[in-house]
């Protein structure tokens, strides 16, 4: 991964933190932890349907600068509840996948690689051989940025009806595993207790290792391609 990359995908992060903060500040007050405030506050938003659409642009236009899915997809959980948090998620998602495509293709293969570096034309390749099949690791697991795969997609010969199958299978176990936390979290009645947390520290550490193997895994199984 290229400085440059670095630099863009840093910015893109403190950004998203800076309007989760920023949401937090407005929606919550001291002593709101509690989930039943939480969903009255974030009701009090939804009343119009137009906050759906808000939302959803949100999601697609986070996709372009590559705020991560992990993210976004809570926020759409906070404000529409699980049911439209998950549908809003997942199609806006797809959505932006769909246009990050579409900018690689009109872009061109010569700027996103001097953008990337090594990995990523290593991935277009990958992509390039196996269109339908990559898609769906490589969404899966958090190997790259979204936006980067989108992009590397664009540039290369997959046709846009494999990209798009293999994006709308890849992004479904991550959208629903993000839904379902986010809901968890939302059910917890009080602040957890100090073994709690340590407990959830474990279980969180235990996941990232296992994510952080099996994402090693996918680049040596892409790069045998």
């Amino acid at each position: 991964m290229t400085p440059r990359l670095r630099l863009i995908l840093f910015l893109s992060v403190i950004a998203a933190l800076l309007v989760l903060a920023a949401f937090w500040a407005i929606v919550m007050h001291e002593g709101d932890w509690q989930p039943a405030h939480i969903q009255a506050r974030a009701g009090q938003l939804a009343e119009g349907p137009w906050l759906h659409w808000l939302v959803f642009a949100g999601v697609v236009l986070g996709q372009q600068v590559a705020i991560p899915q992990i993210l976004l997809v809570p926020v759409a959980v906070i404000l529409l509840g699980p049911w439209w948090g998950l549908a809003v998620g997942y199609f806006g998602t797809l959505a932006g996948a769909v246009i990050g495509y579409l900018i690689g293709r009109y872009v061109g293969r010569r700027p996103v690689r001097r953008l990337s570096g090594p990995r990523m034309r290593r991935l277009s390749r990958a992509i390039a051989r196996r269109g339908v099949v990559s898609m769906i690791v490589v969404n899966m697991l958090p190997i790259v940025s979204q936006a980067l795969i989108n992009l590397a997609a664009g540039t290369t010969h997959i046709r846009f009806r494999d990209f798009l199958l293999g994006t709308a299978v890849g992004i479904v176990p991550p959208t629903v595993i993000v839904v379902a936390a986010t809901q968890l979290v939302l059910q917890v009645e009080r602040m957890p207790e100090t073994g709690e947390v340590f407990v959830i520290m474990l279980v969180v550490f235990a996941a990232l290792v296992l994510l952080w193997w099996a994402t090693r895994r996918a680049w040596a199984w892409l790069g045998d391609w």
